[in-house]
């Protein structure tokens, strides 16, 4: 690729590093708020991808072995990475075989590394696509980079989400480095799917893409030749080089050349970028210099490490620090839980779960039916409950939960000790007034007095904290957010 035409320099763009899980992080994330999402997620290899950093002194020259594909120099632009789908693999042999063939006695330095593997690649994959979406503007395009074994999955699962007139593009990005495979075409590429979110609406600055030059220059005019042409969907450009001002030894680090197009080609300056893998910080490094504001999410401290050394300018955030609200709002039957909850929830910014949803069928057809019930019905409902509390430790949640006895709200809190409960506390003849005017709850009235029965206040020693209910659910919600911004 050459060089994007010459344009006026810009401000470089702020660059906000979040570390965390991407998923929980991009839930907290203000939906519309993006143009240009770019995913480069795990490829589902079976592998631990791992890079040594090391010391070298050539030695003698070998017959390549592709850094690109570990064993049979086949697969992906990565340096180390051996890819495989759903299959058992050997361990990870140490990569001996340097650039243009030759041969080096290498040091052991740290060692980078995650594990790429999922059990199931879709349900890893589905939500984070969901919030693509969400998060991107009208005017948004997504850029999905996967390799051959999972991009026709994922272009079903973004027809799903997107709709399949919001299909753009399937780029090719091909390189020519590595070993080549006697057994079958040499896979020297990579995919790269385009989605918009408003088909017709998105941004494309066709004028500041970077030109290539044309094949046959002799068939145009001079004047064009100069110019070069636009490119087409197969990208011609080698994989980050093994020495070099970019690299950065990150194992799966992505050339500039390819994230510099997608975002001249994709947004504007002052323009919002979101990278959910930021690995290596390519995607926040090129959109800085081009005067767009990054959001790069990753988890793994080595990566945090490598884009701050990249880019000093950015900002860190720990999501794990924030404080995330993990609420529940509990009492018997008619207290309101579920308004106060829905309330509440949109005021703190976070999701909603009715804990009543989560009951077994055997339980519901038990309550329809006005019977009690027992703790062993209640055991596994309250496991569902509490582990719903840990899967939002980042994002967080209130739940509405009715969390009548002590000996439950301590279940709750073994899968998350940070869990608030707020009461809400009536009197039975309220909550028997409330109960007889509900027609469409699962849970008849009968039961009310019963669970009245069995519930236990807040000990002193229980964070929490008791609210009375005679009051509308607005100023039900403005009491609990003064009472936790106090706690």
């Amino acid at each position: 690729m050459s060089s994007a035409l010459a344009a006026e320099p810009v401000a470089p763009g702020a660059v906000s590093i979040i570390q965390g899980d991407n998923l929980a992080v991009a839930r907290t994330l203000p939906s519309a708020s993006f143009t240009l999402v770019y995913l480069d997620p795990p490829f589902n290899t079976g592998r631990v991808q791992s890079r040594q950093v090391v010391t070298a002194r050539r030695t003698f020259t070998t017959p390549p072995e592709s850094a690109a594909t570990g064993t049979d120099g086949a697969d992906s632009a990565d340096s180390g990475e051996v890819l495989r789908s759903y299959e058992p693999e050997a361990p990870a042999k140490e990569i001996r075989h340097g650039f243009h063939g030759h041969q080096y006695e290498r040091v052991r330095g740290m060692l980078r590394a995650y594990d790429d593997s999922f059990d199931d690649y879709g349900d890893f994959l589905m939500p984070r696509l969901e919030e693509a979406w969400r998060l991107l503007a009208d005017n948004g395009t997504l850029y999905l980079h996967l390799d051959y074994r999972e991009a026709h999955y994922a272009k079903v699962m973004l027809d799903a989400v997107f709709g399949r007139d919001c299909f753009l593009n399937e780029l090719i990005w091909a390189y020519d480095y590595g070993a080549k495979s006697r057994s079958r075409w040499p896979t020297k590429h990579d995919t790269i799917l385009v989605y918009v979110k408003t088909p017709g609406g998105h941004i494309f600055n066709a004028d500041d893409i970077d030109r290539e030059p044309y094949m046959a220059p002799g068939l145009v005019t001079a004047e064009k030749a100069a110019r070069g042409k636009l490119p087409t969907d197969v990208w011609w450009h080698t994989i980050v080089p093994t020495t070099g001002r970019e690299k950065t030894g990150y194992p799966t680090q992505k050339p500039e050349g390819i994230l510099r197009r997608i975002v001249q080609a994709s947004s504007r300056p002052g323009d919002r970028v979101l990278d959910l893998f930021a690995g290596s910080g390519t995607t926040g490094a090129v959109a800085s210099v081009f005067g767009r504001d990054a959001v790069l999410v990753d988890d793994n401290p080595e990566a945090i490490r490598v884009m701050l050394e990249r880019m000093p300018h950015a900002e860190v955030t720990h999501a794990r620090q924030k404080y995330v609200p993990l609420i529940c709002v509990m009492g018997v039957s008619a207290a309101g839980k579920s308004t106060v909850g829905i309330a509440l929830a949109e005021t703190l910014g976070v999701p909603f779960v009715d804990a009543d949803s989560l009951h077994s069928d055997a339980n519901r057809t038990k309550m329809n039916a006005g019977t009690p019930l027992t703790d062993d019905d209640r055991w596994p409902w309250l496991d569902t409950v509490g582990g719903r509390f840990e899967d939002s430790a980042y994002t967080g949640l209130v739940m509405a939960c009715s969390a009548l006895r002590r000996v439950y709200r301590d279940r709750i809190r073994a899968a998350v000790p940070g869990v608030v409960f707020v009461h809400l506390h009536g009197s039975p003849e309220l909550l028997r007034e409330r109960a007889g005017a509900r027609a469409d709850h699962f849970m008849p009235a009968s039961l009310l007095d019963s669970q009245l029965a069995t519930l236990e206040p807040l000990d002193d020693d229980e964070a929490g904290f008791v609210v009375n209910v005679d009051r509308g659910p607005d100023e039900l919600v403005r009491e609990i957010v003064e009472r936790l911004s106090a706690r």
